[in-house]
């Protein structure tokens, strides 16, 4: 255990300098904004009214892409949060949290060059256009 943080100590600037270019990336590209947020904002919005997850009311069919990301927006439009705003940030920060559950991951896994490891994984992950 103790080699895997030794091995988490010495790859914290490299993935300090990789969550700096996820950052600069996402401030670049922006937010750009396509239809499936809308729908999960539209199901969370309704059903932070208390009318359950629904994209009409009434009318319960699921036509969102993921369960757990509606819950958490529906909790956040009940929070009087602006889901448009929000879900980007909230994004942001989920991805720099797989940044860094992946470089200790690393630490997991025999490799004979762990260092070297956690340092591609973490840049191909934050400079990964899906990200």
């Amino acid at each position: 255990m103790t080699k895997n943080i030794a091995y988490l100590k010495n790859a914290v600037p490299a993935v300090i300098i990789f969550i700096i270019f996820y950052l600069f990336i996402y401030l670049v590209q922006g937010i750009p904004f396509v239809d499936d947020p809308y729908i999960a904002y539209r199901y969370a919005e309704i059903w932070a009214a208390g009318h359950g997850p629904a994209y009409n009311i009434g009318e319960y069919v699921e036509g969102y892409s993921s369960f757990l990301s509606v819950a958490i927006l529906a909790v956040a439009s009940l929070l009087s949060f602006n889901l448009v705003t929000f879900a980007p940030v909230l994004n942001l920060f989920i991805g720099i949290g797989c940044i860094l559950l992946m470089s200790y991951l690393c630490t997991f896994i025999p490799f004979s060059r762990p260092r070297l490891t956690i340092t591609v994984l973490s840049l191909l992950y934050a400079l990964s256009y899906g990200v």
